[in-house]
């Protein structure tokens, strides 16, 4: 997987068994305080009969969504096939359809979707706000007329209201590459959602912000 970005090579088989308690147990509680049940509560609330989910981790948080909803359709897509992989196996009852690819290129897919997740993707998305407004851009051509794009992002190491911890952590990762948020403050986030949907929503808790946006 040499030929996989830095924020995404790190999603070896290894770690992607620890993945789910490191991510979801310890550091949203912790370290980025949005607790997992604020993003599952955010799946619930916007997720649609047909979705494409892109950078699924492991499928815990549709997992846990999927327990009370059920789909029409269900894409996986990822530029790392080990979480195309595990994220298929967990989801399986559901025949996700896997699709390897990256968001900064023009994507393989004709259809339309009713949703479209992005869980803590946009914090890894390498370039400026403006290269990450684009691939929103982008991405908001795929939705059926009324449909949602939703996710969760880390914001900014300069905004005031993340902990000393956070800071920290947030510079290790952007000097490994695995995160690339530098200047992805809660303004300029709201700004790629206004350029790229008719309607948008932001809702920050901790060092996360939750926002979705409808065509």
């Amino acid at each position: 997987m040499s030929d996989l970005p830095a924020s995404a090579r790190i999603y070896n088989n290894n770690l992607l068994k620890f993945y789910d308690f490191l991510v979801h147990g310890i550091s949203d509680s912790f370290i980025w305080r949005c607790p997992k049940p604020n993003l599952v509560a955010w799946y619930r609330q916007h997720l649609g009969k047909q979705h494409l989910d892109i950078g699924p981790g492991s499928g815990l948080l549709l997992r846990e969504t999927l327990n009370q909803q059920q789909l029409s359709k269900l894409v996986l897509l990822d530029v790392n096939p080990a979480c195309l992989i595990q994220a298929s196996a967990n989801l399986s009852e559901w025949q996700p359809q896997a699709v390897r690819a990256s968001i900064m290129q023009t994507l393989p897919l004709t259809e339309q979707f009713d949703s479209i997740g992005l869980g803590y993707i946009v914090h890894c998305i390498a370039g400026t706000p403006d290269i990450k407004g684009a691939v929103l851009q982008r991405l908001a051509e795929l939705l059926t007329p009324n449909g949602v794009l939703f996710g969760a992002t880390i914001l900014s190491a300069s905004e005031p209201f993340h902990s000393a911890t956070a800071r920290r952590l947030m510079g290790i990762y952007n000097q490994r590459q695995i995160f690339a948020n530098q200047t992805d403050t809660l303004a300029k986030l709201e700004t790629m959602l206004q350029q790229a949907f008719q309607l948008y929503e932001i809702k920050r808790i901790g060092s996360v912000a939750l926002f979705a946006g409808w065509r």
